[in-house]
């Protein structure tokens, strides 16, 4: 971005014999890019000084977001709601003094995608359980907070201070690995299930069903849910324990989970 933002000033402000065509064009990018970067500065700020607040709303922001995507695929795959058939024209035909009504249809599949956006957007998608995705996300923003800071109190990023005198660079690298290692492994049998059972249980009071709907659901669902987690996760993970900083974890993580949070939206309202 700093890159970028260089270059821009630099091919504004560049010293030529007569005006450059384009120099309006890199100032207003380069404005532009400024303002970008800071208000993305003030945004990673904002999760050292208000952690809490920033991670419940990226998290809110980002499970409606995957809601959003699993209800659109669903919509162009067919899969939860069929699309309709757009009717198209009726045409009349007289054979040997008859009438022939033959109506015309055309399946929505073969209509512009400008057209079956608006379509989706305004008939098909469901912004109430859009919603629901997004406050089951803002409730679950602390929960992950606290997760990656008590699994950083137990299982240390690293050796200590005292630790890498007496250590090789080969037997550094082993014990932040062992420690990575550690965490994974702790991430995967603590909170996989114990978030699986919150989704779940949180999604289903927030759509009015009782405790026995909801204990049939975590039957029916839960273990599939949970091996397709082991399948992806911990590789996420990996990456997020060896190069993004404590107060980042939260917002990577739900970048990082915009597609999981739509097979999560799937498997909460399958039928």
């Amino acid at each position: 971005l700093n890159y970028l933002l260089d270059w821009c000033r630099s091919h504004a402000h560049h010293k030529r014999p007569s005006p450059s065509l384009f120099a309006p064009f890199f100032l207003s990018l380069s404005t532009t890019m400024a303002f970008v970067r800071g208000l993305w500065t003030a945004y990673l700020r904002s999760f050292e000084t208000h952690p809490l607040t920033s991670k419940s709303l990226t998290s809110g922001v980002l499970y409606g977001a995957g809601d959003l995507l699993a209800q659109g695929i669903s919509y162009y795959r067919n899969d939860d709601a069929k699309a309709p058939t757009a009717h198209i024209e009726e045409v009349h035909e007289e054979t040997d003094g008859a009438v022939v009504d033959e109506t015309q249809t055309q399946s929505l599949s073969v209509v512009p995608a400008s057209g079956r956006r608006r379509a989706f957007f305004s008939e098909v998608w469901d912004k109430e359980r859009t919603l629901k995705m997004c406050t089951f996300g803002l409730a679950i923003g602390p929960y992950f907070h606290h997760w990656f800071r008590i699994l950083e109190r137990i299982v240390p990023r690293g050796p200590t201070v005292a630790q890498l005198a007496g250590m090789t660079t080969m037997q550094t690298r082993l014990a932040k690995a062992k420690g990575v290692a550690y965490r994974i492994l702790g991430d995967q049998a603590i909170n996989a299930p114990t978030f699986t059972v919150l989704f779940f249980s949180g999604m289903g009071l927030l759509n009015g069903m009782d405790t026995k709907q909801i204990s049939t659901k975590l039957q029916n669902d839960y273990f599939t849910t949970l091996k397709a987690n082991w399948c992806v996760w911990p590789f996420i993970q990996l990456v997020n324990f060896f190069f993004v900083p404590l107060h980042a974890r939260v917002l990577y993580v739900n970048v990082a989970a915009v597609f999981w949070n739509a097979y999560l939206s799937f498997m909460n309202y399958k039928h």
